[in-house]
């Protein structure tokens, strides 16, 4: 009575399978789904010798395969190779899939827009022409800030594709032009990521409060590239010794003879004591606290 039902299933999923029969049964849909978790563990490959000839043209088969092993998508057959719907099927599994795709498949729009979406850094293996498409030079940069390295370097000057390659890459704010590395929200987007991104901004956000804030309370040493007034600031100096004590070898003006300051910072790291001056560094509670 169940026939049609797992005749169905190994039609749904196995259907060019070596294992199914013509006439399809529990048996061989159980078979069909361990040779497929062979495929995913890499137990079998599809250059193998060992499978039945239509073991490259199942669908199901190769995307176990690629999910194991993305560059399997090669050995798939042409059928498969050259079917838009299967190819993004197979970039939802591992987008550097791409990377062994047709050139056509490197051309095609919703295949690389889902390549990417998957890894970022796959739009290295996109058409020339698609690497200057913005749509997916932002979907890219969202998964994998690296990926700005791989497109237009046009998109270098594109303040919304360096604020999302910031928010996951220290280094993009690094690779972007000046005009955006002092742009005040790309630049707070890349500290709140990463505080040591204030290493790379431009002048006006180094002189911005919630700027050189947020890149403290993220990497107190970053206050090493904040502008000379707000290392002069005692509250964005107490703000970064007390995430990290060194960060008083930065402060300038009074500061690093600032009783509060200096107790702060050697409570955070008693090494920070090295940098303190008088009249701090002769306070009582300041030395049990560098010594304790």
């Amino acid at each position: 009575a169940c026939a049609p039902l797992w005749s169905a299933l190994n039609e749904r999923f196995f259907a060019d399978s070596s294992v199914t029969a013509k006439d399809a049964d529990r048996a061989h849909f159980l078979a069909n789904c361990a040779r497929a978790e062979a495929y995913r563990m890499g137990e079998l490959r599809l250059e193998d010798d060992t499978h039945g000839d239509n073991d490259p043209d199942c669908a199901t088969f190769v995307l176990a395969a690629v999910r194991h092993d993305y560059t399997q998508i090669e050995d798939a057959s042409d059928r498969l190779r050259n079917d838009v719907a299967f190819m993004i099927r197979a970039m939802r599994v591992r987008g550097h899939c791409l990377e062994k795709a047709s050139p056509a498949m490197r051309d095609n729009r919703a295949v690389v827009l889902a390549a990417v979406e998957t890894a970022g850094a796959a739009v290295n293996n996109a058409s020339l022409t698609l690497k200057s498409d913005r749509a997916i030079v932002l979907a890219a940069v969202k998964k994998d800030g690296t990926a700005l390295l791989m497109v237009d370097q046009a998109f270098r000057n594109d303040a919304e594709v360096v604020k999302w390659a910031a928010s996951n890459w220290v280094d993009a704010l690094h690779k972007a032009t000046q005009d955006v590395r002092n742009d005040r929200n790309v630049v707070l987007a890349a500290v709140r990521h990463d505080g040591r991104a204030l290493a790379f901004a431009g002048p006006i956000p180094v002189d911005d409060r919630e700027v050189v804030l947020t890149a403290v309370a993220n990497h107190a040493r970053s206050l090493a590239h904040a502008s000379d007034a707000l290392r002069a600031d005692r509250e964005v100096v107490m703000a970064a010794v007390q995430k990290g004590g060194m960060a008083l070898q930065y402060a300038i003006g009074d500061l690093r003879a600032d009783r509060d300051v200096v107790l702060a910072a050697v409570r955070t790291n008693k090494d920070a004591f090295d940098f303190a001056l008088p009249p701090a560094r002769d306070d009582d509670e300041v030395l049990l606290a560098a010594l304790g």
